[in-house]
């Protein structure tokens, strides 16, 4: 039982984490992370490319990411397991790369860039 209740969590929490950024899409800029940072900052084409290439490819990763960690599905869809093993992989590599360059104007830099240096390094690990 408390495998089922451990599992739908993490399924419940990757796909509610996954889908967050669309929030910055449907309201205005004063959301969220973005009402912490200066009008200097938002208006830098750069910063933006990497935020939102950051929130974007980050949570497609955590939206394909769970079902690897699933046996069954994993042997019963082999193929489908294998592709969206290769897009959590894209998605993870382009969200930490912008997260670790956006990192830099972080609140807590040093943090923000260990766990994303990670999180890349795991994933071209398994790879």
């Amino acid at each position: 039982m408390f495998k089922k209740v451990r599992w739908f969590l993490f399924v419940l929490l990757a796909i509610t984490v996954g889908l967050y950024p669309v929030m910055y899409f449907l309201v205005d800029r004063e959301f969220g992370l973005l009402s912490t940072k200066s009008a200097e900052l938002l208006a830098n084409v750069f910063w933006n490319a990497g935020f939102y290439t950051h929130i974007i490819f980050g949570g497609l990763a955590l939206l394909t990411g769970w079902l690897q960690f699933s046996a069954s599905f994993r042997n019963k869809n082999l193929p489908i397991h294998r592709l969206l093993g290769k897009i959590y992989l894209v998605c993870a590599v382009l969200s930490a790369t912008a997260g670790f360059a956006i990192g830099f104007f972080a609140t807590g830099v040093s943090s923000l860039q260990q766990v994303l240096s990670v999180w890349l390094s795991s994933g071209l690990r398994q790879h």
